[in-house]
């Protein structure tokens, strides 16, 4: 999630020397194994487009039968990107319905924009309109303050729908003193910068490198690129607002719901004190930290995400 927000430190490298670094660097990259099996990013289910409270059209995808998994998509916002997970958890004999969150890939912005509570009523609308009961619900980045949304300002529609969560690599307070913090460019949340050129551009892996850990893959890496380059600068701009303002810490202590707090030891971007913070804070959590991993657990270790859904079912009975 906060991954973002490093786009400053690739404009300070966009020059000659930033070009030499990126070749080497992506020597080594290439060489690193990719976790997913090099597998095309596509769930092949059933698509439907959901209309949410302000009009905001919903792309969703549902596949396979069983106990119902929601996954709620992480900072990139596209559905598809949950496939290394989706697909584990559809052969193992679970039901997934994910969609791409408003202002991403096929769903509209709304009128309302991209704001803290349409995360929590844009997850509402998909659930009702599946009429989901007793499921699992995943969140990845931003996708887990979603989750969190929902269970906090829908706690009776969530009481009825979910049994269970698991947050991964997510936080509930954005640190504003924090180094990656500090280095948001003011023009990054101004309505004429344009991030784009910057991210097509040969440092575009560079500027994905935070989100991974000990062994990126120059594959995966692209793809992250290819995804922030396809936001537009506005939802970009309202992204970083979202985060910059984030805290939702103190409604923490009224969700009972069992819970898997699931981070990399080596997420830069929503470190491990966070996901301790708020195994902490949530009265029925349990930290499952996964060393080596980086921010983005549904690529790097989808097994591993796929376990804390499996464990959440287990502990369930």
């Amino acid at each position: 999630m906060r991954g973002v927000v490093a786009l400053s430190a690739a404009i300070g490298l966009a020059g000659a020397g930033a070009k030499a670094a990126s070749r080497a660097a992506t020597r080594r990259w290439v060489s690193n194994p990719d976790p997913t099996g090099g597998a095309e990013f596509a769930i092949a289910g059933t698509e439907r487009t959901v209309i949410g409270y302000d009009g905001v059209a919903l792309h969703t995808v549902s596949v396979g039968s069983g106990h119902p998994v929601v996954l709620a998509p992480g900072w990139s916002g596209h559905c598809a990107d949950w496939a290394p997970v989706a697909n584990l958890l559809t052969a193992e004999g679970y039901r997934v319905i994910t969609y791409d969150r408003r202002g991403h890939g096929r769903s509209s912005l709304g009128h309302d924009g991209f704001t803290l509570t349409s995360l929590g009523l844009d997850l509402r609308t998909i659930i009702d309109s599946y009429a989901i009961a007793d499921a699992t619900l995943v969140g990845h980045s931003l996708g887990g303050v979603a989750a969190l949304m929902f269970v906090t300002d829908h706690a009776p529609a969530a009481s009825a729908s979910i049994s269970n969560l698991v947050l991964v690599s997510t936080t509930a307070h954005w640190s504003t003193e924090s180094p990656i913090s500090a280095s948001v460019p003011t023009t990054s949340r101004s309505v004429g910068f344009d991030h784009r050129p910057v991210v097509r551009s040969v440092v575009g892996s560079m500027l994905a490198r935070p989100f991974f850990g000990n062994q990126p893959n120059q594959r995966l890496m692209d793809h992250g690129a290819r995804r922030l380059s396809e936001m537009e600068p506005r939802t970009l701009v309202d992204l970083l607002g979202v985060m910059t303002t984030l805290d939702v810490s103190d409604q923490l202590a009224s969700v009972g719901l069992a819970t898997r707090v699931v981070c990399g030891t080596e997420d830069r971007i929503t470190p491990m004190s966070g996901s301790e913070l708020l195994a902490v804070e949530l009265p029925n959590a349990e930290l499952w930290p996964i060393d080596g991993c980086g921010h983005m657990m549904p690529w790097e270790r989808p097994g591993a995400v796929v376990e804390a859904v499996r464990a959440n079912a287990k502990a369930k009975g």
